[in-house]
């Protein structure tokens, strides 16, 4: 162990000097070599720690070097070995320039921070001026970069890095991360100060993906919309193979939906221009909600069911007006090509119909007009919407159905028709037994008188509720004819058979071309069968009593030719 200097002295055994004596050329006295030599044997040496606290150390004294916080001491001979262990604390860590950590050939470089929770472990700063005299970054301006490099045999190549800038102001940031291929840092993810990730190149995720907005160069995820990020873009999914896009719930489209190839579900399929049914033999149903209506192209009601509950199917066509042309809108057309082997089915039956299903349900439809019950209506709507002017059409048709040949464009073909019916009436009951349908009174063709109802003017001069326009045959069973209030006039070309009240009795009359009529089977008040004959140029008026005149003949032959049953 060390110990003091041991000194002879002859007169003192502590320093009296105080001070310094400079006076040149003078003895000392063996007072003050006595203390010179005590100064020397008691001086001391001061040492001082990082937080200027300090010891002085007297000669004799033992300085213990401690080692703490993975630093440990030894000492050999004269030689003092200090040695850092896993773990340093070194306070705060100033590098000026360069620092490399150099673990182990099978150590790791590891920066471990113990009780130090909530704190930071690593702070990165950046700023400008100087270390002394900081001074504010840009709002766009990189922080601070981590490189990750590995060596190749030659020399170190960057593999990666992770890169801190700021974003939007100086404490906004965003991190980009880089990887290397082919040896070049290429940006793969950046997050900015708003939490957008932008991914550049395939994401995958195989857990859960959580967040406001994951956006792709053309696509954002927001909560739970996709949409397109660039300009006008589609938007596309694309199954692999022969996969498909499978959704397992209700699609809502607000916009257009374009197919390119075919769209179907478990019942229908929409292949180019055709909706298909695909489960056998089932019916395809297209229907629309609450009082929507199923429309076939665009438009509005017509005006005659304006104020009217309208059914769930429209058809609307609007047709320029190309004047000289013909305008078809053109509906249902059945098409069937027999195979030409049926010569003898008498039960072929080809229809196409229209139908109102009315469940009375006990109900008392009590309205007995023409207007009213359930009825086929096919109208044809007439108007101006000009301001002025008169508009005329020549000639305009309610309803025209027929029977058309067309030709098939094939010579030498035949078509043998027995009964050609361009208009046919029937009615047809099929109930069971039990039930019961009384009709009072069926009318296969009934036309109603012209219905003025508006508050305009509106003049019709000839009414006829038939026309044959081609002087063809007319066949009818028992005819019914009613009343006029006035002899009809005279028609070109035409004779007229009708009935008029004479005495409060109705009488059916014949009247020629130039208006003379003649009463047929006729019978006076007294019920007795008389000629009339009425001349329309001389106004003459003439009555034979047949009855009367063949009786007189009777009493002068004595025969009888008036015979009663």
């Amino acid at each position: 162990m060390p110990s003091k200097a041991k000194l002879v002295t002859r007169q003192s055994t502590t320093s009296s000097v105080s001070s310094d004596n400079l006076n040149k050329g003078s003895e000392l006295t063996f007072a003050e070599l006595d203390s010179n030599l005590i100064n020397l044997r008691d001086q001391t040496i001061g040492i001082v720690g990082d937080d200027s606290s300090g010891i002085d150390v007297e000669s004799g004294d033992t300085v213990k070097i401690a080692g703490a916080g993975g630093i440990s001491t030894a000492v050999t001979g004269n030689t003092v070995t200090i040695t850092q262990g896993a773990v340093t604390s070194t306070g705060d860590l100033e590098v000026v320039d360069e620092l490399d950590v150099h673990p182990s050939v099978t150590g790791q470089g590891i920066i471990t921070a113990v009780g130090v929770e909530n704190t930071a472990l690593v702070n990165i700063d950046r700023y400008n001026g100087t270390y002394s005299s900081p001074t504010a970054l840009g709002n766009t301006t990189s922080v601070g970069d981590i490189v990750f490099r590995s060596h190749d045999g030659s020399s170190l190549d960057s593999i990666a890095s992770i890169e801190v800038n700021t974003k939007g102001s100086q404490d906004g940031g965003e991190i980009i991360f880089n990887t290397a291929s082919a040896g070049s840092l290429t940006e793969r993810m950046r997050i900015d100060n708003s939490a957008l990730v932008e991914v550049t190149g395939n994401l995958t995720a195989s857990g859960t993906v959580t967040g406001n907005i994951l956006a792709t160069e053309g696509l954002s995820l927001q909560d739970n919309q996709i949409s397109g990020s660039r300009s006008n873009d589609n938007i596309r999914i694309i199954p692999s193979g022969t996969g498909i896009v499978d959704v397992n719930s209700t699609v809502n489209v607000a916009g257009n939906l374009v197919a390119t190839g075919n769209v179907e579900n478990d019942a229908i399929r929409i292949s180019d221009n055709n909706i298909l049914g695909i489960r056998s033999n089932e019916d395809l149903l297209i229907d629309a909600n609450g009082t929507g209506i199923l429309q076939v192209g665009s438009g509005t009601d017509g005006t005659s069911a304006a104020s009217s509950n309208v059914g769930v199917l429209q058809v609307y066509e609007n047709l320029a007006d190309t004047p000289g042309t013909r305008e078809y809108a053109l509906g249902r057309t059945m098409m069937i090509k027999t195979d030409g082997s049926d010569s003898s089915s008498g039960n072929v039956r080809y229809r196409i119909q229209d139908t109102i299903q009315l469940d009375l349900n006990d109900s008392a439809l009590t309205s007995s007009s023409t207007t009213r019950g359930p009825q086929m209506q096919h109208l044809v709507e007439i108007k101006d919407t000009s301001s002025s002017g008169t508009s005329t059409a020549g000639a305009i048709t309610g309803q025209g159905t027929g029977i058309f040949f067309p030709g098939s464009g094939s010579s030498g073909s035949t078509i043998n028709v027995t009964n050609a019916f361009s208009i046919r009436s029937f009615g047809l009951s099929t109930i069971a037994s039990g039930e019961t349908v009384n009709v009072t009174d069926y009318y296969h063709f009934y036309a109603d008188a012209f219905n003025d109802a508006g508050s305009g003017t509106t003049s019709v001069t000839n009414e006829y509720a038939f026309y044959d326009n081609g002087n063809k045959l007319s066949r009818f069973g028992a005819v019914i004819l009613a009343n006029q209030s006035s002899d009809p006039s005279t028609l070109a070309d035409s004779a007229h058979i009708f009935a008029k009240d004479d005495s409060g009795v109705s009488h059916v009359y014949a009247q020629d071309e130039a208006g003379n009529q003649q009463k047929l089977a006729s019978h006076n008040l007294d019920n007795e069968w008389e000629y009339y004959s009425k001349n329309i140029k001389t106004g003459k008026v003439t009555r034979i009593n047949m009855e009367k005149m063949i009786r007189d003949i009777e009493k002068l032959t004595g025969k009888t030719y008036i015979e009663t049953e």
